[in-house]
């Protein structure tokens, strides 16, 4: 994905997950930033908040099907089979994000992790109440090593929905 491509498909996640979120960013104030900032920054009521942003996906199952396809299109009919992970993403995405160095300037940062339109049917939400698998799976990863982040997000944009949020400060998680 190009740059521009890449900044574009941001912003309009963040903006999507923003007014979901009732979070409010002042008008015009979405920004993409680029490294070593975070994805995006905006403005919410006065202060400046950055947001990484980070698409949660088994990275193995796209390349496990594209093969399959490929021996389909040859006349093979026999799959490429293999095992993928509905929570693993989620502990290898804040575990590779919390460790990450970042250009905050003072600004408080939150952490995005979303499910995409664009392959749903590789990037589905763990069955069942999302609540259960944040808390096996992901709080134990965040409270070993939060990072720079005062807030974790799941947003699934297929749905439309807030799945949960973790605040530091409160030590909590919530089903939204």
């Amino acid at each position: 994905m190009s740059v521009n491509k890449k900044e574009a498909h941001e912003r309009t996640v963040f903006e999507e997950f923003a007014r979901i979120a009732e979070l409010n960013p002042e008008a015009g104030s979405v920004a993409n930033e680029s490294p070593p900032k975070p994805d995006v920054s905006c403005r919410i009521a006065g202060q400046r908040y950055l947001f990484e942003l980070v698409r949660l996906v088994d990275s193995d199952l796209p390349a496990s099907v594209a093969k399959s396809l490929r021996r389909l299109k040859r006349g093979d009919k026999r799959p490429v089979g293999g095992a993928f992970s509905l929570s693993q993403p989620l502990v290898d995405r804040v575990r590779e994000k919390t460790a990450n160095n970042y250009d905050l300037d003072g600004s408080p940062v939150d952490l995005l992790l979303y499910y995409d339109n664009a392959l749903p049917a590789f990037e589905l939400p763990p069955p069942g109440e999302f609540r259960e698998w944040a808390e096996a799976y992901m709080v134990p990863e965040i409270e070993r090593n939060s990072g720079p982040f005062s807030r974790f997000w799941v947003f699934d944009r297929n749905e439309g929905r807030l799945l949960w949020r973790y605040d530091i400060s409160r030590g909590s998680s919530e089903t939204m």
